[in-house]
């Protein structure tokens, strides 16, 4: 489990990472294709659909990592949602009070939020 943990952090491209307080909730995901990597940690390996009050996210045909916000790794909230090894960089739509980010598997609608690029990477921070 923690080799799947570190290969899918160390997947080479773009990297986006959303990191909110208010937790994300599962909406739908496939449960045939997750694996618990970590106490807290759940790899999902082909879909998962995430939202809260603020919007969305939903990753297709693709690998995101999921960190829990209490003692169950799922169904208690997210805190914190990585996808690595994007071929490309998303493209971001920034309009006031809302942040729309889309790439080939990705799709990512959030009010309230802002996003940071560094290097390879794009947080998205959710007060």
């Amino acid at each position: 489990r923690a080799a799947r943990r570190r290969d899918f952090l160390a997947a080479p491209g773009w990297r986006v990472v959303v990191e909110t307080r208010a937790p994300l909730f599962p909406q739908q995901f496939d449960p045939l294709n997750v694996e618990r990597v970590s106490d807290s940690e759940i790899l999902h390996t082909r879909w998962v659909k995430l939202g809260n009050a603020s919007g969305s996210l939903e990753v297709l045909d693709g690998r995101c990592l999921t960190e829990a916000a209490g003692k169950h790794p799922l169904f208690e909230g997210i805190r914190r949602v990585t996808i690595s090894g994007l071929a490309s960089e998303p493209l971001v739509d920034e309009t006031p009070g809302k942040i729309r980010m889309t790439a080939a598997g990705l799709t990512l609608e959030l009010s309230g939020a802002r996003v940071e690029r560094s290097d390879r990477t794009l947080l998205v921070t959710l007060p």
